[in-house]
């Protein structure tokens, strides 16, 4: 035991010279700094932001909004700055604003930048939303568009034929002359594999800050694992008995994930997802040990040394696809 703590004591020595131990542990912090700043949307969030900014068509445009049946909930905000946070915050899915000159604008038909959108890049529901605005302003459209073009169909104005062109067009939009469409309940005894909850499981939203640090300490390990035989390794295996190497390189690899793993485990415990310390603690220890043999399994199934930082890229890319689910998103 006291040889083991010995070999412990010079790895970890060792790894700390190493400008590379540095790097990776700065591209982890940094990376979990990023993960921490960002609001995910809630993918059960169903309200949408939007602001007025003063505009007589303000009751025209909820009622719309109310009558059509949305599947969001509109929430009014009575500045533009308040709305843009509550959209970075991710509790709105999205916002809207009426341009300050909208009544104007829509006077004039000039239609374009009428409305800002603010939305998130991680939101998923913003083009449905937009539609549901762009249902509500419709009849404000086509009212316009029919005001201004009757002239030019009937190649003269007519006060009283516009106005029952008007009616027409309101009843047309209040009923359902245009089109009805009737509606057939198909039952399904399958479930629809297509209806995954992408963004609840872990590692899809949540879990993210537990998925980086497992990636960093395994590729700690997997590297520590790759470099084993330099300079700095060979003295010491030489004065080593043949059953005892890899026992050796079992504590260097564990040296060498150390510092990863007391950083990762800090912002872990610091972050949302934390379960306490105890458990946090342990699935820590688990992740290292068992890592550890895994890495020292691994990196001996490959001589050539290019050959093995291919398989650990692979590796990468096969445990992201994993621990994050991305592969769920590219065959939905």
């Amino acid at each position: 035991m006291e040889k083991c703590l010995v070999w412990y004591t010079l790895s970890l020595k060792q790894n700390m010279k190493k400008p590379g131990t540095w790097l990776l542990l700065g591209v982890m912090v940094f990376l979990l700094w990023i993960v921490g700043n960002i609001r995910m949307p809630d993918p059960d969030n169903t309200k949408v932001a939007i602001c007025y900014n003063g505009s007589n068509y303000e009751k025209q445009l909820q009622d719309a909004i109310d009558n059509g049946e949305p599947q969001f909930t509109f929430v009014q905000y009575e500045q533009e700055e308040m709305l843009s946070k509550a959209v970075k915050k991710g509790d709105v899915e999205c916002g809207f604003v009426l341009a300050e000159d909208f009544d104007e604008k829509i006077q004039r038909g000039d239609w374009e930048d009428a409305v800002i959108c603010y939305t998130n890049p991680f939101g998923t529901k913003t083009d449905v939303a937009k539609e549901t605005l762009y249902m509500a302003m419709f009849p404000i459209y086509s009212r316009w568009l029919l005001t201004e073009t009757e002239d030019e169909i009937y190649a003269t104005e007519n006060p009283d034929r516009l106005e029952e062109l008007l009616r027409i067009h309101d009843e047309y939009l209040d009923g359902t002359l245009f089109l009805t469409i009737e509606e057939v309940l198909v039952e399904s005894k399958e479930p629809n594999k297509a209806g995954k909850e992408y963004g609840n499981g872990q590692g899809e939203g949540k879990g993210i800050t537990h998925g980086l640090v497992e990636l960093f300490v395994l590729l700690s390990m997997l590297l520590a694992a790759g470099v084993y035989g330099e300079k700095e390794t060979v003295q010491i295996e030489k004065a080593l008995l043949r059953k005892e190497k890899n026992r050796f390189r079992y504590i260097h690899i564990l040296a060498n994930a150390t510092m990863l793993s007391l950083a990762g485990l800090i912002v872990v415990l610091l972050s949302k997802e934390s379960q306490g310390v105890m458990i946090e603690t342990l699935k820590m220890a688990v992740l290292v040990f068992s890592g550890g043999f895994f890495a020292l399994i691994f990196a001996k199934l490959f001589k050539n040394r290019l050959t093995y930082i291919s398989w650990v890229a692979t590796f990468v890319i096969c445990f992201l696809l994993a621990r994050f689910g991305i592969a769920g998103y590219l065959n939905s």
